[in-house]
């Protein structure tokens, strides 16, 4: 883990602020009706009041990128005004290295936020990896940085948070 000081230095060359779903942006609950359809997902109204009020304000891009593909997700990127909404990723590194080749980023300058074995490949390769408290322990082991906060209870926001304190001072 890192101290302080390194966190906030990485977290303010961030560009592109990226978020894994399940068990980040929700408690990783998959809630299956009887037609075998997902019924809903509970996401964390702190974690989406900073993503659309807050962080677009730092002029800092956002996307997903998740292994399933869920109209619910579509619904709530769509709301909070996502920029990039990449599902069905079975290999995130395709959709990581299309955001970097669009912005013209390194991956210094990108933060992800996940919580599991799908995770670690980009939790090793971006300038600022952050897991949920909750998060599989070996996503942990990759991690610069681990919330406080389980996934879908406010982990996303205490992230945003720390990238305000980095890029304002505040």
């Amino acid at each position: 883990m890192l101290e302080k000081k390194e966190i906030l230095e990485r977290l303010r060359h961030v560009q592109l602020l990226i978020l894994d779903v399940d068990g980040v942006l929700t408690d990783g609950s998959i809630n299956i009706g009887p037609d075998g359809k997902e019924v809903y997902k509970k996401f964390d109204v702190k974690d989406g009041h900073a993503l659309k009020y807050q962080v677009h304000d730092l002029d800092v891009r956002t996307a997903i990128i998740t292994g399933r593909t869920s109209s619910i997700v579509e619904n709530r990127a769509s709301e909070l005004d996502i920029d990039h909404l990449y599902q069905g990723q079975k290999d995130k590194r395709i959709a990581f290295q299309a955001l970097l080749d669009l912005y013209a980023l390194t991956p210094a300058n990108v933060a992800y936020m996940g919580d599991d074995r799908p995770d670690v490949p980009l939790l090793e390769q971006v300038g600022f990896a952050a897991v949920p408290h909750d998060a599989h322990v070996s996503a942990k082991s990759a991690a610069h940085w681990i919330s406080s906060c389980n996934g879908g209870c406010g982990a996303v926001r205490e992230l945003i948070d720390l990238l305000i304190e980095s890029k304002t001072g505040a």
